[in-house]
């Protein structure tokens, strides 16, 4: 009896370590976001999709992939944009979130699935999507500028970025883009004429307000290699600007 006892203890207890055992079927995810694709929008370089977590939804802009609807990915971070254009849809969206790095694997180490294209910003990108780069201001636009007495030209900044890195500086150009409210900031790229080493543009965050076309002079901080996360880096930026009268 003791020994009929004792096997149904020993029973017991292993069914009760099995019934606390980790569910093996769980699924475990190394990603922040789990999100459902509810509708897909196709364009040369970038794949718009309308994703739907926690009972919301929202678009996301991913580089071009064969995703279908109904499709489950999962994603950590992107840049959020808003009130962005795009040119080849003639849409502008209120909001879309710029993601570089996806996954259809949720236990995945974090490397870009099979499904997204391992170059991130494609020499040939339309320029209102090339949406973190030093020369996302477009083609080289014949600009002539008057310089800033005893000041730089673009082309000096850049040349001379590692040096002054961490400064206050102030330029001169030609806005030849602009983009409100984005990240709590206006972005936007000017041009001044000058060149060095195929780099003409600067870009600049700033809280004043500007226009395509306008002549500025903005004051700010040049910071290089700045990462903003999820890919979107710059070598080097004006950051913290604020609109000055011309000198």
């Amino acid at each position: 009896m003791k020994h009929i006892f004792f096997l149904a203890l020993v029973i017991a207890l292993a069914l009760s370590g099995c019934n606390n055992a980790p569910d093996s079927t769980a699924t475990q995810t190394n990603w922040g976001h789990t999100v459902k694709v509810a509708d897909v929008i196709q364009t040369t370089n970038y794949t718009y999709l309308e994703v739907a977590e926690n009972g919301s939804k929202y678009w996301m802009a991913i580089p071009k992939s064969d995703i279908a609807i109904g499709k489950v990915v999962y994603y950590n971070s992107g840049l959020p944009m808003t009130n962005f254009e795009s040119k080849e849809l003639k849409r502008t969206f209120d909001k879309v979130l710029f993601v570089q790095v996806i996954s259809d694997d949720p236990a995945g180490d974090g490397q870009m699935a099979k499904m997204t294209p391992a170059v991130s910003q494609p020499a040939n990108m339309s320029s209102e999507e090339r949406v973190a780069s030093n020369k996302s201001g477009g083609e080289k636009k014949k600009i002539e500028v008057d310089p800033l007495p005893g000041g730089m030209t673009l082309a000096d900044v850049i040349n001379k970025r590692s040096a002054l890195a961490g400064k206050e500086i102030t330029v001169k150009g030609v806005v030849t883009k602009y983009n409100a409210g984005i990240m709590n900031r206006n972005w936007l790229h000017i041009q001044d004429g000058t060149e060095t080493g195929g780099y003409f543009d600067m870009t600049i965050t700033t809280n004043d307000e500007a226009k395509v076309g306008d002549i500025v002079v903005f004051k700010g901080t040049l910071n290089v290699n700045k990462d903003f996360g999820a890919g979107y880096t710059y070598e080097y930026i004006i950051e913290d600007a604020t609109l000055q009268k011309e000198m």
